[in-house]
């Protein structure tokens, strides 16, 4: 009886589950995982697992606890895990909480508006969303975990369970620091919606008030705790100022200013020219328009804009890697909560359906071709070439099982996150104590050019500290002639 009332939403689910599992684990069995950001996390969830301080060993040469960076729990939550999925660990559970929030999305309009068409529509556009095709194919972030619990929030808070929606709304903040600024924009949100409703507009603006003090405490007292140089050092923002402080007095003193450079390249290199033009046209084509009939909507999308638009680095600006994943819940709500209230069903479902078919266009357009450079591959389900790699895949594995599993390794970026569960792990050409050094010519050799990658490796191949175990045109393997 359930298969049979709930079919579609089956279909749904498993062509979900499927599509992007083909995207994060295939990208990860072919080595298109990096240490930058898979294999630091990884390891940091190993070191949690055993009861150790992560570090960023893994990609700094001096000492650094990772809390000192981004203030992320969910490593700590999560690192039992590896016991059992080791390398995979935290693609399955991001994978897995992708698949949560879109059940979550279909609830949510269950519950609100019974309306099987739309909560369908509405589940099938957040699976499309761009931005989630995006995140899925660059490693893991728990950005990506905290924004597909969103859609529960909204959920519980709809159906009055108030406590569970506060235990929600927490845990979202443990994500890390900026996505607690998010949360007190959209808790905000959602007591304005529910003005009319004293109790629980009352419970969310506690919430709000919650996510504040966190996110300030986090910032100016957590992380420059944990941090070397005792301060917040993920302050990226110079177009509008030294620190926080600064940006909300450029904020408030140069409105239109702070608004222009929304839109414009402010970094002074034209190579990055229509970055932020073809992320609005993306947010728009994808329904983002429809806001505008609720701009309560736009208010909680505003810390996410900021945080893009106005960060130094146009890698943040681009339709790419997992800078679009917090647009996801917030644009599935908002447009779908706006295409509730056409009362004629038939125009109702078209224009559901559309937007589902607006949301695949905009995916296709990602995979297809985007202004900033990313590697097609990671994305490409449908061409072979995601199921291949430059260098033999097979005697990649053999070579990495002839490391111990408790020998300190410097790797190249590729295959750091699979040589990720161990004490002592570092990115090529971070070398320190290692033991033993993985390369591969025919890899991409980030953070180094060509130039630097052969030097340093035919360094070490004419040097009296290491032996040369394999060298061809695919791999380089050295061993320390002293184990340390």
């Amino acid at each position: 009886m359930f298969l049979k009332k709930n079919w579609r939403l089956i279909i749904i689910l498993i062509v979900a589950s499927v599509v992007l599992g083909l995207i994060t684990f295939v990208n990860h069995y072919y080595f298109r995982t990096y240490a930058l950001d898979l294999g630091a996390y990884t390891n940091a969830a190993y070191k949690y697992a055993h009861l150790d301080l992560a570090s960023n060993d893994v990609f700094i040469s001096e000492y650094q606890p990772m809390l000192g960076g981004h203030f992320d729990l969910y490593l700590i939550f999560f690192s039992p895990l590896i016991y059992f999925f080791g390398s995979y660990t935290l693609l399955i559970v991001q994978w897995c909480f992708i698949l949560i929030g879109g059940l979550g999305v279909y609830k949510l309009f269950q519950n609100w508006f019974s309306n099987k068409t739309l909560s369908l529509c509405s589940i099938a556009y957040f699976f499309s969303f761009y931005g989630v095709f995006s995140a899925v194919s660059f490693d893991y972030h728990s950005v990506v975990v905290a924004s597909s619990l969103v859609p529960w929030f909204f959920l519980f808070i709809r159906k009055n369970q108030l406590i569970t929606a506060s235990i929600v709304f927490t845990f979202c903040l443990f994500a890390q620091e900026n996505v607690a600024l998010g949360m007190t924009f959209i808790s905000s949100g959602l007591a304005f919606l529910h003005r009319k409703e004293k109790k629980k507009a009352l419970v969310l603006l506690i919430l709000t008030g919650w996510s504040i003090c966190y996110f300030l405490i986090v910032l100016k007292i957590v992380i420059p705790f944990f941090n070397p140089t005792d301060s917040y050092t993920g302050f990226h923002y110079s177009v509008m100022g030294d620190d926080i402080t600064g940006f909300l007095i450029n904020l408030f003193q140069n409105p239109f200013q702070a608004f222009k450079i929304l839109f414009i390249n402010h970094s002074n290199d034209p190579f990055f020219d229509g970055i932020k033009k073809e992320t609005w046209l993306m947010l728009s084509i994808s329904g983002g328009f429809l806001l505008f009939r609720k701009p309560i909507y736009l208010w909680m999308l505003i810390p996410i804009l900021f945080q893009k638009l106005y960060h130094d680095s146009p890698i943040m600006w681009s339709v790419n890697y997992q800078y679009s994943i917090e647009f996801a819940p917030i644009l599935t709500i908002g447009i779908f909560d706006v295409i509730a209230t056409i009362k004629n069903l038939k125009i109702s479902s078209l224009v559901s359906n559309l937007a589902v078919v607006l949301a695949i266009v905009c995916t296709i357009h990602l995979m297809d071709n985007t202004i900033f450079m990313y590697d097609k591959d990671r994305l490409r389900i449908y061409d072979a070439k995601h199921y291949q790699r430059e260098f033999p895949i097979k005697k990649a594995y053999k070579l990495l099982e002839l490391i111990p599993k408790n020998a300190s390794v410097s790797a190249q970026s590729a295959f750091v996150p699979h040589l990720s569960c161990r004490d002592k792990i570092y990115q090529f050409p971070i070398i320190k104590d290692a033991e033993f050094i993985i390369l591969s010519p025919k890899d991409n050799y980030y953070p180094i050019d060509s130039t630097q990658f052969f030097y340093i490796a035919d360094s070490l191949y004419h040097s009296n500290l290491w032996i040369t175990l394999i060298k061809d045109e695919n791999f380089i393997v050295y061993r320390r002639k002293t184990i340390h």
